[in-house]
C-alpha cells in the first residue's frame, strides 16, 4: 500500500492531499471471535494483540515515510466495545471482548 502513496505523489491530478483508508485486522478478529485467529499461530491471544499493535506501528511509520500525512483506519471494533448487545454476543461466542485492552496500550 505504501507504493500507492508514492504513486499518488508523482501524479499532480490527485491533488495535495494524500489519503488512504483501510479496514483493520481487529475488525475481522472481533467479528470472527477466537475462531478467526489460528490457535496454532497464537495459542495465547495476548501475543496476537501484542503483534497487532506492533504491526500498526510499523504500518503507520511506513505510510508516513512514503509521504502519507492522512491515514484513517476504519476500525469499527471500538464502537462495538460501547454496545452491550455486541459485548454480549462476543461473550456468547466464548470470547472476552475486554481482553484486548491490556495489550493494545502503547
Amino acid at each position: 500500500m505504501a507504493e500507492k502513496v508514492k504513486c499518488h505523489q508523482e501524479r499532480p491530478e490527485f491533488g495535495r492531499r494524500r489519503e488512504l483508508y483501510r479496514p483493520t485486522d481487529a475488525c475481522c478478529a472481533f467479528r470472527g471471535g477466537r475462531k478467526a485467529i489460528s490457535k496454532d499461530v497464537y495459542p495465547d491471544l495476548e501475543e496476537f494483540y501484542a503483534d497487532l499493535g506492533k504491526t500498526y506501528r510499523k504500518a503507520v511509520k511506513a505510510f508516513y515515510d512514503a509521504g502519507c500525512r492522512y491515514l484513517q483506519f476504519d476500525d469499527t471494533v471500538w464502537a462495538y466495545l460501547c454496545s452491550q448487545e455486541e459485548l454480549q454476543k462476543a461473550r456468547e461466542r466464548g470470547d472476552n471482548p475486554m481482553a484486548c485492552r491490556k495489550s493494545t496500550r502503547a
